[in-house]
């Protein structure tokens, strides 16, 4: 599951990143790890090693 955000149409990812950028303006956006809501429960350790890579998590 490691890797950038899964999302179902490539589009819904540069709809997305662009309302966040109106709504947002100042705001640093970086790439995270897609997690799904199904895939929550088990999303665990990849959010952790994603926190650590960033620097915000020990």
């Amino acid at each position: 599951m490691e890797g950038p955000a899964r999302i179902g149409h490539p589009l819904a990812i540069v709809k997305t990143t662009a309302i966040y950028r109106r709504t947002c303006r100042g705001a640093t956006l970086a790439d995270g790890p897609g997690v799904r809501g199904e895939e929550a429960a088990a999303s665990e350790p990849i959010v952790r090693a994603w926190l650590q890579r960033i620097g915000l998590l020990a």
